[in-house]
């Protein structure tokens, strides 16, 4: 095959895989990042990717003593994503023991947006024992 007709070959096999990586959608990732407000310490960190529903990629969460994730190690407890949502300016988040028995950690946001602000709050529980206040910074 003659050095010209490769070289359009490969332009052509590059044009094709350009076109085919525009419409493909590319699902980033966001954080949800919230902070007890009461100084105890309690906060939760969750990833989420870019779909229509709320996809929990993964989390960490603390009540200031202990430690659960959905990738725990050493000396932390485990859980995994339970359900969720988000919309209507709330996002509810469920995790739940590994073997999906019992939720043990929730937390319940509310958004409020203005022209010149927006809040995110809610509160953060462990087991429906213990209820921390949180406010969140996301991105």
């Amino acid at each position: 095959m003659p050095a010209t007709r490769q070289g359009l070959n490969a332009a052509a096999a590059l044009l094709v895989a350009c076109a085919i990586m525009e419409t493909t959608p590319a699902y980033a990732s966001d954080q949800i990042l919230c902070n007890a407000t009461d100084g105890s310490g309690a906060s939760i960190e969750i990833s989420i990717g870019h779909l229509p529903v709320l996809s929990v990629i993964g989390a960490t969460v603390t009540d200031g003593s202990g430690t659960w994730s959905t990738s725990a190690t050493g000396d932390q407890h485990p859980m995994v994503f339970g359900q969720g949502f988000s919309g209507g300016n709330r996002i509810l988040v469920d995790f739940t023991d590994p073997k999906i028995a019992r939720i043990v950690v929730s937390l319940r946001l509310f958004e409020a947006a203005a022209d010149e602000g927006y809040a995110e709050a809610g509160i953060l529980s462990f087991e429906d024992r213990t209820v921390f206040p949180v406010q969140c910074d996301n991105g």
